[in-house]
């Protein structure tokens, strides 16, 4: 058995080193591929897989995920990442919004380093590392550490202070940031439009002179999974990520920085505003002020029914200006501009009838039951109408959010649900975090 053991282990010496690129950060991004191991057929290698095979499981998934050490002479390989885990507000003015995220980086070192590292946590300082600045941003925040949603620090106050700490060789970086973006947008089909939004980083790589240095992508969730799924005004439905990178005033084809080179990485994000948060802001309390704009005819005396009307009319106005920050303003008429003129135009044919029934009172001078009559029609086939009106209301707002739905993920769906089902069969308890 030993025997077959040690051929087995000269066999598979032969093949490939293995690549992260199963995993789901990779489906989602393939240009992150972290390579592992050593050097193919080196005898090194030969005896690590000799001495994997008296690893339990979890140790073996550990070892496949480790990272060469970076040789003298290489390209210093950083990897970063910006998760996006809040859409905080949507200008429509200033052409702005606000997010909350979390950025993360990856450097090589070398065994020197490495070996530093050890001796002396707390004297070490790195050499290579990525300076992020906001390239469209109004405001960018640095925050040192995060804390989850109990309020238990996410990072440890000691690491956080550091701002970086070593793991399975490669130096880690992770630091919150809250930043106010500039980007202009136009709205369709509001509320249920789908706003892209982009985050320029400007990427600065502090090297020394004639260090080359590459900068790529690293893949995995652009959503932090720590945090929940953004709740109220706005949802994240699609996340991407591209990397420009240049040198003296020159795009580059390849990922590779040279002498105090600086990159770009674009995050682009599909955000959809929440339909229900518009329902009960501003649709929910128009229903109620213009349906009750029907008890005018419930006053016997004329003025009083101006009156009664005038108020309502006039709530609903100043109800529109207290919301009118949450309604952003739009070249074309959309559906909330629809329902808002909808129902200011009933409250006004309220008033042309209450006007007409007076009319055929003085008329007539009857205040008898045909009067009554006549004011109970009208209450009553208002009553009807503003149903009818919401139900299709109603109805144009399911239609157009299915419409709106199937214009936005033609295939998404299909790619998230296959790399988390891969996401899920790969991953361990000793999966390193950059790759969930």
């Amino acid at each position: 058995e030993l025997c077959m053991r040690v051929a087995k282990s000269l066999t598979t010496a032969s093949k490939p080193h293995h690549r992260i690129e199963h995993i789901a950060c990779n489906t989602i991004m393939e240009e992150a591929k972290i390579d592992v191991g050593t050097d193919e057929g080196s005898d090194t290698e030969v005896g690590s897989r000799m001495s994997e095979m008296a690893l339990p499981n979890d140790r073996k998934s550990e070892r496949q995920f480790q990272i060469s050490f970076r040789k003298p002479g290489e390209p210093v390989k950083i990897w970063i990442r910006h998760r996006i885990f809040a859409i905080t507000a949507i200008e429509a003015v200033k052409q702005a919004f606000g997010v909350r995220g979390l950025e993360e980086q990856l450097v090589s070192i070398t065994e020197e380093e490495w070996n530093q590292w050890k001796r002396n946590p707390a004297a070490f300082s790195p050499e290579h590392g990525v300076e992020t600045f906001g390239y469209n941003a109004l405001t960018l925040d640095w925050k040192r550490y995060l804390k989850s949603l109990d309020g238990a620090e996410w990072m440890p106050p000691r690491e956080g202070r550091r701002e970086f700490r070593m793991e399975e060789r490669v130096l880690i970086r992770k630091r919150m940031f809250e930043a106010t973006w500039n980007e202009p947008f136009e709205l369709q089909d509001f509320p249920f439009d789908v706003q892209e939004l982009g985050m320029t980083f400007q990427c600065v790589t502090p090297t020394a002179s004639g260090a080359r240095v590459e900068l790529r992508i690293l893949g995995g969730h652009h959503f932090s999974k720590e945090f929940i799924e953004p709740q109220g005004q706005y949802e994240i439905v699609r996340r991407d990520t591209q990397n420009r990178l240049y040198a003296q005033d020159k795009f580059l084809a390849v990922e590779e920085l040279l002498d105090n080179g600086t990159g770009q990485v674009k995050l682009t994000v599909w955000v959809r505003r929440n339909w229900f948060f518009y329902f009960h802001r501003v649709l929910f309390i128009l229903s109620l002020i213009t349906f009750l704009s029907n008890g005018a005819f419930l006053f016997e005396n004329f003025s009083n029914q101006i009156s009664y009307l005038m108020t309502a009319l006039l709530t609903m106005v100043a109800y529109l200006f207290f919301v009118g920050a949450y309604i952003p303003a739009v070249r074309q008429i959309t559906m909330m501009d629809a329902y808002i003129y909808g129902s200011a135009f009933f409250v006004f044919s309220v008033t042309v009838q209450i006007g007409c029934k007076e009319i055929y009172n003085e008329n007539n001078n009857d205040i008898s039951r045909t009067s009554l009559n006549v004011k109970y029609s009208f209450l009553f086939v208002n009553v009807i109408v503003f149903c009818a009106l919401q139900d299709a209301f109603a109805t144009w707002v399911a239609c157009t959010r299915a419409r709106r739905a199937n214009v936005i993920k033609p295939d998404l769906d299909k790619k998230e649900r296959r790399a988390s089902l891969v996401l899920r069969r790969h991953s361990t308890s000793s999966t390193p975090w950059w790759c969930r």
